[in-house]
């Protein structure tokens, strides 16, 4: 692969692990504002999980 598509490839991932982590952020921002601190263990530690809430809180 050449140096510039795996230079592209690296940059995509880079956005989606920021986007990932923004995402992760605003759930657990809201969990906190709700003080629901056992959903956050859960979210933490579980994908499912975070996923489920994602829709729910639609992030």
């Amino acid at each position: 692969m050449c140096k510039a598509m795996e230079g592209l490839i690296e940059e995509g991932r880079a956005e989606g692990r920021a986007e990932g982590a923004a995402r992760m952020s605003r759930l657990v921002s809201l969990l906190l504002s709700q003080e629901k601190y056992e959903e956050i263990k859960k979210v933490t530690s579980d994908e499912n999980a975070r996923e489920e809430y994602y829709t729910l809180y639609h992030i």
